[in-house]
């Protein structure tokens, strides 16, 4: 016999779901678009990983590669 407490979660897992794959767009999430190809595109990925912004974040912390 399922209880309302599981039939509560198990809603509340389908609306959430259902909020990922009909109003989130995989074209401009570049999170969704990693797990699902398994990589970034060039104009679809964090700020973290653009070239300006990853230089600047990480300048200093390894200054025997030379690329800093």
């Amino acid at each position: 016999m399922v209880t309302r407490a599981v039939l509560r979660k198990l809603l509340f897992i389908v609306h959430c779901l259902q909020a990922i794959f009909t109003r989130l767009s995989f074209t401009d999430n570049c999170f969704w678009r990693v797990y699902l190809t398994g990589e970034h595109s060039l104009p679809c990925c964090p700020e973290y990983l653009k070239k300006n912004r990853f230089f600047s974040d990480f300048s200093g912390i390894c200054p025997e590669w030379g690329i800093f």
